[in-house]
Order: C-alpha cells, then structure tokens, then sequence
C-alpha cells in the first residue's frame, strides 16, 4: 500500500495530529452516542417542533464533525492527501474558514437554551463536547503553523520557486498546480514532460504546457474531489438498500471491482459507525464485505476504526433491546480475526 513520506520535523508535529484525530473518533464512536441514547436527551421532544429543531443542530453538527474527522485528519490518506500542503488546505477550507459559523451556532443554542428555560442534561453536555470540538480544530490549526515553520516546509517551498525560474514552459496555473498538487517530485515530472516532449515535437513549445496543465489539473480535480465519490456512495447505499436486489447487484460489484479500493473501504467504515441507521441486513451486507476486502489496503486508522466497530456492535447486542442476528455475529467474528 502507497503511504506518503514525511521527514521527522513534519512527522513530529502529524503525530500530535493523530492524538486530535483518536479524540474525535472516540467522540464520534461513544460520547455522542451516549449522550443521545443514554441519558436523558429524549426529553427534547418535548419542547416546541421549532424550539426542538434548533437545538437538535448541536448533536447534528457536533457528530458530523466528529465522524468526518476520520477522513479528514487522515494524512496518509494518498489518494485525497497526495502531499502535505494539500491535506493542509483541505482542512482549511472545510473547518477554519468556518469556524466563526460553528462557533456561531455554540452561542446561538446557548442563547435558546438560556431564553427557554431548557434544563436537559445531555443538551448541556453536547454544548460543552461540541465547544471541546471547536478547541481542537484551533488547537490542529496551531499544529499547521509549527508545520509550515519547520525547516523541511519552508525548503520544499523555496526549491519549488527555484525550479519554477529555471524553466521559461511553465505557466503560472503549472505553478499553482505544483504548489497545492505535489511539491517537489510533482514539478520535477512536470518539468521533465514538458522538456522531452519540446525535443521530439518542434515548433509547439506554447501548445504542450497547456496541454500538460489540463492533463494534470484534470487528475488532481479527480483526486482532490474524488469525483464526489459518486459511484461509490451509490454503490454503498444499494448495499444497505431495503430492495433484495439492489444488495445482491452492489455486493457482486464491489466483490468483482472494489474489494482493494480504500474509498469503498471507508466509506462502508463509515456507514458502519451509523449502523442504527441500516437494517439488520443491510448491517450485514456491510460487515460481510469488508471481510472480503484485501487486507493488505488497509491502514492503520482504517484498522483502529474496524476494530472499535466491532466492539461498538458488539456492545449494542449485549446493552440494548436492538439484537444482532446470528448470521450476522458469524460474519463480525470472521471480521474480528481478519482484521487482527
């Protein structure tokens, strides 16, 4: 399995990233979970339908956070996070451009909770974890900038300038490709294309640039967006669909195609995390592939992630009224040992 290399300055600091990212899986895993199924957040349905509604946010918005965190901390994540300046970026742009918004709605349903008289031990709760959210996202943002001050960052940088100057082709959307695609090796193979395609082909010198830019501002488009993921997703949703057929029709073609593609693989992780949410066959579809899966794709986050979600299984069989089939335990057991 590809995995990107970071030198130990920058490895360092993506190690305290880890710690942030093992809090909010076990928030997204547990504390959220507990707090609205154990405790007394079912005493929200008695407030006002609009009353209700607002401040159902801080559980929607809190969790949500929490569970995307799994891919969105995920730095060895090659195939979305090809460098570090990209993973750098997308977290950027999905939390700390935001995060006046999010801090927004904290004090917003503070403010509710206060004008209504609303006492609810688990609203309380899920303020304060949602607030403890809001600090780690600040506290990965100060991770970023010790990140961008190593030595390693401020030189990729600087030696990506220097090649830049040293090649008249390249363009300056090349240059913002090389810059949030790939770093060092990215403008080196770019650099590389556009010489020994100049010497072949005569006389085209302004055509093959733009030709080398769209090739390769296409792919990282495709990889950065994941094309939305869409196919997955949907391939994913008929696995956990209620039809007997769209089951059989997804879990053939993930079986044939998917069974080493880590987006599938985390995406069903995903769904798995919110199995309240399938049908006791769909639970089953999704446990049942993920053993036929290649073993050797997955990482160690996605490995922490199963196993913890075989526990958490396991714990709603033995604590809860909602029971797990026997087909099902077989195939959790066989899930357990293959990801040992």
């Amino acid at each position: 399995m590809k995995t990107n290399y970071y030198p130990e300055e920058i490895m360092r600091e993506l190690k305290k990233i880890d710690t942030i990212k093992a809090i909010f899986n076990d928030n997204d895993l547990n504390s959220w979970s507990k707090l609205k199924h154990n405790e007394d957040f079912d005493r929200i349905y008695q407030l006002e339908p609009d009353v209700k509604f607002k401040i159902e946010k801080i559980y929607s918005e809190g969790r949500s956070i929490a569970h995307d965190m799994m891919i969105d901390l995920d730095y060895n994540y090659i195939e979305k996070y090809p460098t570090t300046v990209k993973f750098i970026d997308n977290f950027r742009n999905n939390y700390i451009k935001i995060l006046k918004e999010l801090k927004q709605l904290s004090s917003d349903i503070k403010s509710l909770v206060k004008e209504q008289n609303i006492n609810i031990w688990a609203i309380n709760s899920m303020i304060r974890l949602y607030d403890e959210q809001i600090g780690l996202i600040e506290n990965i943002e100060l991770i970023f900038k010790e990140i961008e001050n190593t030595n390693t960052f401020k030189k990729n940088s600087s030696s990506i300038f220097n090649k830049i100057k040293q090649n008249k082709l390249v363009s300056s959307v090349v240059i913002i490709a090389a810059i949030f695609s790939g770093g060092i090796g990215y403008i080196d193979d770019i650099l590389s294309k556009i010489q020994n395609i100049d010497k072949i082909i005569n006389g085209q010198r302004e055509s093959l640039p733009k030709k080398i830019e769209k090739q390769n501002l296409e792919e990282d488009n495709r990889v950065h967006n994941g094309e939305n993921y869409s196919k997955e997703k949907e391939l994913v949703a008929q696995l956990i669909s209620r039809r007997k057929s769209d089951r059989s029709s997804a879990m053939s073609e993930l079986k044939n195609n998917y069974k080493a593609n880590q987006t599938i693989i985390r995406l069903i992780l995903s769904q798995l995390s919110r199995s309240e949410e399938c049908s006791a066959n769909g639970r089953f579809n999704l446990i049942l592939f993920l053993r036929h899966t290649k073993r050797e794709v997955w990482d160690n986050g996605m490995i922490e992630l199963g196993r913890s979600l075989v526990n958490q299984i396991k714990r709603i069989d033995n604590t809860s009224d909602e029971r797990v089939g026997n087909k099902t335990k077989a195939q959790l057991q066989l899930l357990e040992k293959f990801l040992k």
